[in-house]
């Protein structure tokens, strides 16, 4: 990080001048204590009573975008999204699983998502979260962007053990679910596996994938250690000729890097939720 003194200068300045200003995480919390404006102002009043706590339901359709983990281009996947159903005259509203969401008009992750509580209270506070988002936004779809791996990649590297999807997949219930996964020639069988894990862990229909230009394999070059791992960068033409030798029936793969392929997810989506699409899986 660049000097904090430098930051601070940065910033009392832009205030002084009315300058909107988007802070990272890791900002916020260094920054707390000095800048009350930068303080959670999204907490969400929670007392836990699971005698007559509910789940309030969103009535307008939700996209889930999820990944199995860093460099799987599920930004990618969540601005293309963002793009066509606002070309398509479509009003959104829209949580960005990355800081910089922000700055194409995405609402960040509400920091109480981020601090210590327990998944009950993370559930219903975001569930309370997000309707009241739809209701206030009067939006015509929700496009959530999920942070963190779906699962761990071993038991030497967690990737957050699958939580906070768990947590915000429960709390809001998809009707498409994208999930972005690292390069590899797959088998049927793996979509299979993801497809019955998001039905069952996580309640949402996982009907797509994006296949991301980076494979991702343990670092070699350190004997022992699994808590590394090696990304490889890929072209878009080579993952696409390896997605056409899956065969998958019943998904969607696609490269959300390749104009076209990406393309015909999004409209592919937009079928599923106007009703237009055959019944898939």
């Amino acid at each position: 990080m660049v000097n904090i003194d430098f930051i601070k200068e940065v910033i009392s300045h832009a205030k002084e001048m009315n300058v909107e200003i988007i802070l990272s995480r890791m900002l916020k919390e260094k920054l707390r204590d000095e800048f009350d404006t930068f303080s959670a102002t999204d907490e969400v009043p929670f007392t836990e009573s699971p005698e007559d706590d509910i789940l309030h339901e969103i009535n307008v359709p939700v996209v889930m975008v999820l990944s199995h983990g860093l460099l799987a281009d599920q930004l990618a996947v969540e601005l293309a999204l963002r793009e066509h159903f606002t070309k398509a005259g479509y009003k959104i509203a829209q949580i960005g699983s990355h800081d910089v969401c922000e700055l194409f008009g995405c609402t960040g992750m509400p920091d109480f998502m981020l601090k210590p509580a327990d998944a009950y209270e993370k559930i219903v506070k975001f569930n309370r979260y997000a309707s009241d988002m739809a209701l206030n936004e009067k939006c015509e779809i929700m496009i959530v962007g999920v942070p963190g791996a779906i699962v761990k990649y071993s038991d030497r590297k967690l990737q957050g053990l699958g939580v906070l999807p768990f947590v915000m997949c429960n709390a809001v219930r998809s009707d498409v679910a994208i999930v972005c996964t690292h390069y590899a020639d797959y088998k049927k069988i793996f979509f299979d596996e993801v497809a019955r894990y998001g039905k069952y862990r996580l309640g949402s229909p996982i009907h797509f994938f994006n296949m991301a230009n980076t494979s991702v394999a343990p670092d070699q070059s350190i004997v022992q250690d699994t808590t590394l791992l090696t990304y490889t960068n890929l072209e878009s033409s080579f993952v696409l000729n390896t997605l056409k030798g899956i065969k998958a029936d019943g998904y969607h793969l696609f490269n959300a890097l390749d104009k076209d392929s990406v393309k015909e997810a999004c409209v592919a989506v937009q079928s599923i939720l106007s009703g237009n699409a055959p019944f898939i899986r």
